[in-house]
């Protein structure tokens, strides 16, 4: 089992590559990461941009730590980008699109997404605007997707999420825009969060993550890791408990040929939250995983 950190648990507290990568290390006992754009805005002048860049390949390579891929982060998702009503905030979610490719091409990565956004409450309601919303995002999908290919990003990767207005949630909407995106350049993939199939108010109290895997795991190429009570997004570690049996997890991805797939956890913590409880239970998460996962 490939396991490793999606790094949003370094924002704010350890935002230097010389801060997170020793802790990833030493404190985590890990030399697997997936980079989050939180730490570095794609849209930061393109020089900054290449300064943070060369720290961190340089850190990477001084504690052995591999950067499996990039993706979006909580500053990310809280735009309406691609699926925005305006067409001027479209462009500039298509711009930063391809700064993201940029940052990710010089980190020498080949894998980046995000989420792709989400339409506003009033947008949603009109079914010919849905649509219209929807065909501008394939449209701009797949120019990014050309883009990717021509800065040697082979792989896009797009996150289903338990809301409705971002129409990337259920079995038929995922597979309708993998469908519609199947002659792109760069192949796009789903990054399959645990958390987000057991969110009870869109997909009910019996909600299981067997029957998620099943069908869509032809389509994973990487899991993100959290424990949730079902009732949020709640991207908590496992200090404790939820809804998320770490055995039973296991299980489900052997059975389903994915134990090799990239699984990273990604956490969200409280700003306000103590840094010392923060670390302690980081600490204590990946352990714990680890022993049952039975890791070294």
């Amino acid at each position: 089992m490939r396991f490793g950190v999606n790094l949003s648990f370094a924002i704010k507290r350890w935002p230097s590559p010389d801060e997170w990568a020793p802790f990833v290390k030493y404190k985590l006992g890990l030399d697997y990461v997936q980079f989050t754009f939180d730490l570095i805005d794609p849209f930061w002048p393109k020089e900054r941009v290449r300064t943070f860049v060369r720290s961190i390949k340089k850190a990477v390579k001084k504690y052995g730590i591999n950067i499996d891929s990039c993706f979006g982060g909580l500053a990310y998702y809280t735009y309406n980008m691609l699926l925005h009503p305006q067409v001027e905030a479209r462009e500039v979610a298509l711009n930063w699109w391809k700064r993201a490719i940029d940052l990710t091409s010089e980190l020498g990565v080949e894998k980046m997404g995000a989420p792709f956004g989400a339409m506003s409450v009033i947008e949603y309601s009109d079914s010919k605007l849905k649509q219209e919303r929807y065909d501008f995002l394939v449209n701009s999908l797949m120019r990014i997707a050309d883009y990717a290919y021509s800065k040697g990003i082979r792989t896009i990767l797009l996150e289903p999420t338990p809301i409705k207005r971002e129409l990337f949630w259920d079995k038929n909407s995922i597979n309708k825009v993998l469908n519609d995106l199947r002659f792109a350049k760069s192949k796009f993939s789903l990054v399959f969060d645990v958390g987000h199939f057991l969110f009870k108010p869109i997909y009910g109290n019996n909600s299981t993550l067997s029957p998620w895997i099943k069908e869509l795991k032809d389509k994973i190429e990487i899991i993100h890791l959290q424990q949730t009570n079902g009732e949020r997004d709640c991207h908590w570690d496992f200090s404790k408990e939820g809804m998320v049996n770490l055995n039973n997890l296991a299980i489900i991805l052997r059975k389903n040929n994915l134990d090799n797939v990239p699984i990273f956890l990604e956490t969200f913590y409280d700003f306000e939250l103590s840094d010392r409880i923060v670390e302690e239970n980081m600490i204590k998460s990946i352990k714990r995983i680890k022993t049952i996962w039975d890791l070294k």
